[in-house]
């Protein structure tokens, strides 16, 4: 499903490619009640967001938009998150430590905050 969303989101532009944020937000919903907060559907939701960033060559602030949209519409944990970044599943490593340089902002957002203050586990 990520897979499907994500090529319907992702758009591209003159300078390459780009989130529709607006059209994004819509399925967030969809995707918030699929994960439905159990952690293993989150980390392979951001495994395929992560693989679909590879495959576009990391375009530039697409992965941040993704991340920042599924957890501002409830679609994403903090727990769930900071699982899939410490994830070691060898067969998803190609390009997770870029991505993790691309996405520090919102890392540390997540690893500092002592709660997620919408009360999602």
């Amino acid at each position: 499903m990520t897979d499907i969303i994500l090529e319907e989101c992702i758009q591209k532009t003159l300078e390459g490619f780009q989130l529709n944020k607006s059209k994004f937000e819509k399925f967030a919903p969809l995707l918030s009640q699929f994960l439905d907060t159990k952690e293993e559907r989150e980390i392979q939701c951001l495994h395929a967001i992560k693989r679909k960033i590879v495959e576009l060559e990391h375009p530039s602030g697409c992965l941040q938009d993704i991340l920042s949209c599924l957890y501002d519409n409830f679609a994403l944990s903090r727990k769930g998150f900071l699982k899939w970044r410490d994830d070691n599943d060898a067969h998803e490593q190609e390009g997770k430590g870029k991505e993790n340089k691309l996405i520090r902002a919102f890392n540390l957002t997540l690893t500092f905050s002592s709660f997620d203050v919408r009360c999602r586990p």
